[in-house]
């Protein structure tokens, strides 16, 4: 499921992407729990969608959640970490426009 919800956000079918991703975290966070590796990939790949979308307080949960998983590895924490910045970043922009014209 993975793969298709992948496939479908490079064709930027990110509403589909999206509810495809949510049923698989889902079945991940029941089966494997929050902490399982697919249970994060799964989670970063529907922040990154949710962040396409505008949807950007959503993608900014998860992914503070997943920036508090990462733990045992330094660069998917870095890299959890940097996303959420640049949510956040989008996510203020949206609604200042100071800082919109900024980026």
């Amino acid at each position: 499921m993975m793969k298709l919800a992948k496939s479908l956000s490079a064709d930027e079918k990110y509403a589909e992407a999206e509810d495809i991703l949510r049923q698989t975290l889902d079945i991940y966070r029941r089966l494997r729990g929050l902490d399982h590796p697919k249970t994060l990939d799964c989670m970063r790949d529907l922040s990154v969608v949710l962040g396409y979308q505008g949807k950007f307080l959503h993608a900014e949960e998860l992914d503070r959640m997943i920036a508090a998983k990462d733990d045992d590895d330094e660069l998917e924490r870095f890299s959890s970490v940097c996303y959420l910045g640049e949510v956040s970043c989008h996510s203020l922009a949206k609604h200042d426009p100071v800082v919109r014209a900024e980026l």
